[in-house]
């Protein structure tokens, strides 16, 4: 194996450059990463950045253009952005901004919003590069340099480059000096003059492949060469340094982007993420991504690189969006693997505690044991001894050794020096059992001479010797309100506290002192002793200071949250307060409060109480749900910057509008909604900031959380609006005038509004007289069309009642004849003329078919059923039984199906009609030995069938005429009768067409032809038509239509669903689960039956007949039999659907007979129809009508026996439920519930109602009183009667008296 060898020199070197590099990776500079990415909208890969004066970002990526204002991402989608990737983007020295792109160049002007197209004079032109200065800009593209001068406002070529190379394109324009430009490209460096155009070779090394190019603040030149690292060129082209990863700490020789920070210098690598170059130690940091770690940098690649002007950096990445970057000695710690040294094993940070012989701290988690922090390195140990248990307090054991409380399991013993554990010998059954069974986590911490306190609900003192613990009281003798936690401790002692009381221990002391109750109904979280010895507690009523030398408690009044959750102070007056929803720092020099967000690395957490720590160094730690927060000591908290704030936009009905002249704002007339959006100008463009738009003339301000504001047109007249928003403290910045804005009258309150509503009152008092003339033309051609319609309808139901009437005596025809052709053989004589007979009359019935099909088809309620069928098969089997008969009469009828026609989209039924009338007439017009032809075959329309005989032919015949009904020729040849006239409507349902022409040699031809694909299912439903009235050749002009039927409501229902089949049950309850609000299932009548009697009774039952337990027959006869329950409704199912079954069906009771297989629109509408007849006829016993209810004769028997008791009891006071069920032989609960459902409410208020019927009756006689009729109507006083008469009818019975003789 081949070993590189290094000189000693070179080792020497990198042991100098890995030491310096470790040094400057130890420093406590931390980063902050926002980012952007697809989540938010944006593009993945990143091609240039840019920040406005506003404030606003501008993103150049593969996708187009896009804007980010600190809340909302902005992507343009105008044309002009169509399918264009936008490969830089940046302003010019007069303000204007400048997009190039992969096919030409677009400007914004100024605050405008609408992008220009900068003409080039050639397509597809790519735009890569761009270097303003005070005359113009200059733009580097494939192979060219152009020039843009303010004063002629023209794109120009500067100068052409393919004469160096046909492929030099142009990344970055560079000016190391005045007249001069450098132009990089992957193809090298070239430089140029700016007055000549005249090109200079390059003066810097020989590598050609350039990725990125800066010129820093001392005028130096900073040169990538891909996959080469990085050099450094005086202007002269002296080389001063290089950078890469084989000679420095470099981490990645691919370097595509440049930017320069603070004096040193940020690198964007392909793979290794960022590295921060200082060119005066040639130290160097790498940010990187580290998988697994969320605080680490979000990406490996990094394509462009940008610094703003108020020092932050943005990086643009390859596929990972744009990443935001602030430096902060301030940083959230979030959990990574288990293992990593970068984060924490779980992110739920319980307690915290600083090792007494190093800086370090450690950290218990929730779930994952405990963690050590390095402050120096920012590195994390996790301990796998300690795993899967939740590490509630932590104290100092002994030098080598911590002791740690674990919830819900016992006291451990953990060696810092290897990582191993052991139990804690605690001789103490109660605080045994507190900490393994109280279910809350027992505390522990040391006193000034390290002993051991152990406290949960009462303080201890721990002896390491025995295991022993002592008890040590509390000098008022009463228990402590919820568990003790330490507050820390003082060079005197330990401060305690619990949920109301402050406490202190002297050291060594066997008594603990009550110093001071805080509160009885507020709560005390936590608390920290500040350098002064002053006390700050995080309380449930917000941040509280207790004055040990007064013994006072001081609220620290805010309104930025009113429940602290941990506090800790730190050597600079600081108090920090952590909160269920943040952080935030009371500085109490100023006496202000400042608010801390994402962007300044506290990320939104949920603190806890025990975790917090001030470490001796100065550094604050604290912990929550989210993570583990370390704040610098040297952190300053900057609250002076005055955010800026400037009208962006002023939209109505999401449409821009201008200032006039005086810049002032009017809202249009007919304008309903109004849009403020405004810029606001900060260092931090992530803070979060609340903002108030004030309207002095409303009296009122509109407070938002995103910088804009939607309303409604406000009031008439002018306002002036003011804007402010709050600061890092948490205050508000003085109010900005933002507009002024005016709006006019509404429209209806114009001068031309109201001259044009008299000129329109005028007109319409014309328009009404004439058309009041109008309407009584109209209005007597209506009764005459209402007389003829009238006559049509009587026409119809007269021909519907004979179709009615024949079909009786038809069926007692029918029906002896196909009993006589079962008894008779085929080979006996009079088997034809029964078969013709026979025949004959099903036509017959055919025909009475028609006529009410035919009225279902004028009412919309007939449905065509297309379905694919095979031509021939079908045609053989409608003219199988004709063509066998005519042949006994010598006419020979033959049948032909071409290929391209085997199939046909149809209504079976509806066309076998057509097919059948068709073919009568042209047998009916043929004589012996003529030929009958049929043939299908397709056309450009569709599938055509034809029959063509050798009969007299269409001469004479009107063919306009032809399919009319009753028509007839001069020669009474084709069209007598009806049939052709009802194929045409068939057909027409069809989409078809239908017609007839002479043949050449003699005879017709008749033809149908249908669509090659089926009508679609809208079609399918028959239009209402008066279809009788064409057939009968009359024709009203008026449409026929259905009467709307409102839909009974069910949902509110109880449904019961028997079968023994589960599939089918199963489908059934799908299929009606939207009807229904609960549907009971049961797969045996006896188990249905048993639901029954011990559960909520349903108000419908559908069962199956056939069933092993318990028939649907016996079900049923159960029921009706049951006089609890037999007014429910049942509807039985059947496969055999003989009339023998339903005829069973109907004498056991049941209420509606249905055989399988059946629609599931048949079972809903009759189901809908049972309970509506049951709803109806409980509202009529409700109204008291006397008409007898359609309810079945056991219901009425019984509701009859009911009216008649209270009927003869009606006066007697002792008329109530009691005595009713006694003359009913009934209980009370069989009472209630048939009255419930008979007549919908119980039998009480039923009584009541009828009292008050016959009281109504009773006021007619101006002889009787109020009192007598209250007494004859069995009411035990007046006033009970008036307050029962009023719930009824709405009045006093004085007033009903009144009404009635008025």
């Amino acid at each position: 194996m081949y070993h590189k060898r290094f000189p000693m020199k070179r080792i020497f070197i990198l042991i100098i450059t890995l030491i310096l590099t470790g040094t400057h990776l130890s420093a406590r500079e931390q980063y902050i990463y926002t980012q952007i990415s697809h989540d938010e909208g944006l593009t993945s890969t990143i091609n240039s950045i840019f920040k406005k004066e506003d404030g606003h970002l501008w993103i150049g990526s593969e996708n187009g253009l896009f804007r980010f204002n600190g809340t909302t991402l902005r992507h343009y989608k105008d044309p002009v952005f169509a399918e264009k990737s936008v490969n830089y983007v940046g302003d010019d020295s007069v303000g204007d901004l400048w997009v190039l792109t992969d096919d030409g160049l677009l400007r914004r002007k100024g605050s405008e919003e609408i992008f220009e197209v900068i003409e080039t004079g050639q397509e597809n032109l790519q735009f890569l590069s761009m270097l303003c200065d005070k005359d113009g800009i200059w733009l580097g593209s494939i192979g060219k340099i152009y020039r843009f001068t303010y004063e002629s406002q023209k794109l120009e070529v500067f100068c052409d480059l393919t004469e160096i190379s046909s492929e030099f394109t142009v990344q970055q324009i560079l000016s190391p000096e005045e007249g001069r430009l450098m132009c990089c490209s992957h193809s090298g460096i070239i430089l140029l003059d700016q007055e000549t155009g005249r090109i200079s070779g390059e003066p810097f090394a020989t590598q050609r492949e350039i990725s990125a190019a800066m010129i820093d603040s001392k005028g130096q030149i900073w040169l990538a060469f891909y996959n080469s690292g990085i050099e450094v060129y005086s202007k002269d082209g002296t080389k001063i340094k290089t950078y890469r990863n084989e000679n420095s700490a470099l981490n990645n020789n691919i370097v595509l982007c440049l930017t320069e920070r603070d004096s040193r210098i940020w690198a964007g690598t392909d793979g290794g993420g960022i590295n921060i170059i200082d060119p005066e130690t040639d130290n160097i940091k790498t940010l990187t991504h580290i998988a697994g770690d969320p605080s680490s940098l979000p990406a490996h690649s990094i394509k462009c690189i940008y610094t703003d002007s108020y020092g932050n950096i943005w990086a643009g990445s390859i596929r990972d969006g744009l990443i935001g970057v602030s430096s902060s000695k301030m940083a959230t710690h979030s959990d990574v693997h288990i293992g990593m040294h970068t984060g924490l094993s779980n992110p739920t940070v319980l307690c915290l505690y600083q090792d007494i012989n190093t800086e370090d701290i450690w950290i218990g988690t929730d779930g994952e044991g405990l963690n050590r922090f390095n402050p120096k390195t920012h590195t994390f140990t996790h301990y796998k001894s300690t795993l899967k248990t939740k590490v509630v307090s932590i104290a100092s054991y002994s030098q080598t050794e911590l002791a740690i409380s674990v919830f819900g399991d016992r006291f451990w013993i953990f060696n810092k020096l290897n990582g191993e554990i052991r139990p804690m010998q605690v001789n103490d059954p109660d605080l045994n059992y507190q900490v393994k069974y109280a279910g809350v986590g027992i505390n522990i911490c040391n006193e000034n001479d390290g002993k051991l306190l152990i406290f949960g609900r009462t303080l201890n003192r721990y002896d390491r010797t025995t295991g022993k613990c002592r008890r040590i009281k509390i000098d008022s003798g009463l228990k402590s309100i919820g568990y003790f936690l330490s507050i820390g401790n003082t060079d005197k002692g330990v401060w305690l506290h619990d949920n109301r009381k402050l406490y202190f221990l002297p050291t060594g002391a066997e008594e603990v002192t009550t110093v001071s109750v805080f509160s009885n109904k507020e709560d005390i979280r936590c608390g920290h002793i500040d350098k002064n010895g002053d006390i700050w507690l995080a309380t449930s009523d917000g941040l509280h200071r207790f004055d040990t030398s007064e013994a006072s408690f001081h609220k620290i009044p805010t309104s930025l949250f009113n429940d602290a959750v941990s506090v800790v102070c730190d050597k600079r007056e600081r108090v920090w307060v952590g909160t269920k929803y943040g952080l935030f720092a009371y500085l109490s020099k100023s006496d202000t409060f400042a608010m801390f967000g994402k962007s300044d690395g506290a990320d939104p957490n949920e603190y806890l109480c025990k975790a917090r720590l001030l470490a001796r160094s100065g550094d604050i730690f604290m912990g929550g749900v989210q993570g583990f927060l370390n704040i610098d000591a040297s952190y300053t908290v900057d609250t002076s910057e005055e955010p800026t704030i400037k009208l962006h936009d002023v939209l109505v009905d999401e449409k821009k509008i201008q200032p006039d002249r005086k810049g002032q704002f009017l809202m249009p007339r007919n304008g309903d909604e109004l849009f403020i959006r405004i810029n606001v100008k900060e260092k931090d463009i992530f803070r979060e900031k609340r903002y108030r738009f004030n309207f002095p003339n409303l009296g009122r301000t509109f407070e938002t959380a995103t910088p804009s504001l939607t309303l409604p047109r406000p009031s008439v007249g002018k306002h002036q609006i003011l804007v402010s928003c709050t600061k890092r403290d948490g205050t508000w910045t003085e109010p900005v005038h933002l507009l002024n804005l005016r709006i006019p009258q509404p429209w209806y309150l114009s001068w031309w509004f109201i001259v044009s509503i008299i000129i329109l009152m005028l007109g319409t008092a014309t328009v009404v007289h004439l058309a009041i003339r109008q309407r009584r033309t109209e209005r007597f051609r209506q009764l005459q069309q209402e007389q003829e319609q009238k006559a049509y309808e009587e026409k119809v139901q007269m021909l519907i009642n004979i179709s009615h009437e024949l079909r009786t005596p038809l069926t007692l025809i029918m029906a002896p004849l196909k009993r006589l052709l079962k008894e008779t053989s085929p080979d006996q004589e009079s088997y034809s003329t029964l078969d013709r007979i026979y025949r004959q009359s099903r036509r017959m019935r055919d025909i009475l078919n028609m006529v009410l099909d035919l009225r279902k088809m004028e009412v919309g309620k007939s449905r065509l059923k297309i379905e694919t069928t095979d031509t021939h098969r079908w045609l053989m089997d409608v003219t199988g039984d004709i063509i066998d008969e005519e042949k006994s009469v010598n006419i020979d009828i033959t049948v032909d199906v071409n290929p391209d026609a085997s199939e046909i989209w149809i209504d079976r039924q509806k066309c076998e009609t057509v097919m059948t009338n068709i073919l009568m007439n042209a047998i009916k017009h043929s004589q012996s030995g003529d030929k009958i032809s049929i043939q299908a075959e397709r056309v450009a329309s569709g599938i055509r069938i034809s029959v063509s005989d050798q009969g007299p032919g269409l001469a004479g015949v009107d063919m306009e005429q032809i399919y009319t009904s009753f028509y007839q020729s001069g020669g009474e040849k084709y069209g007598s009768g009806i049939g052709l006239a009802y194929s045409k409507i068939l057909v027409d349902l069809h989409g078809g067409s239908i017609g007839a022409y002479d043949n050449e040699d003699r005879g017709a031809t008749f033809w149908w032809e249908v669509p090659l694909s089926p009508v679609s299912v809208e079609e399918q439903v028959t239009s209402a038509r008066a279809y009788l009235n064409e057939l009968m050749g009359y024709n009203p002009g008026l449409e026929i239509s259905a009467p709307e039927i409102e839909v009974f409501n069910t949902s509110g229902m109880t449904l019961m669903l028997v079968d023994d089949n589960y599939d089918l049950l199963a489908f059934l309850r799908e299929a009606l689960s939207g009807e229904f609000a609960d549907i009971i299932m049961a797969q045996s009548g006896n188990q249905a039956l048993k639901k029954i009697n011990t559960g909520k009774l349903p108000d419908i039952i559908v069962s199956d007949v056939n069933m092993p337990d318990g028939d649907g027959f016996q079900l049923c006869n159960a029921i009706k039999s049951n006089d609890r329950f037999n007014h429910i409704p049942v509807v039985l199912l059947t496969a055999r659907g003989d009339e023998h079954d339903q005829s069973d069906s109907y004498k056991l009771g049941a209420d509606g007979f249905i055989p399988k297989p059946f629609e599931m629109e048949t079972l809903t509408e009759l189901l809908r129809g049972l309970l509506r007849k049951r709803s109806e006829v409980k509202k009529r016993y409700l109204s008291n009508e006397d008409s007898p209810a359609d309810f079945g004769s056991e219901e009425e028997a019984f509701i009859i026996r009911f009216n008649k008791i209270v009927s003869e009891h009606l006066s007697d006071p002792e008329l109530d439920q009691q005595f009713i069920c006694r003359e009913l032989g009934v209980s009370r609960a069989l009472l209630y519930n048939k009255m419930k459902a008979i007549t919908g409410t119980g039998a009480k208020e039923y009584i009541t109602r009828i009292r008050i019927e016959k009281a109504k009756n009773l006021m007619e006689n101006p002889s009787l009183s109020i009192a007598d009729i209250a007494e004859m109507t069995g009411f035990t006083s007046q006033s009970y009667f008036s307050t029962a008469f009023k719930s009824q009818t709405g009045m006093t019975p004085s007033q009903y008296r009144q009404k009635d003789r008025s």
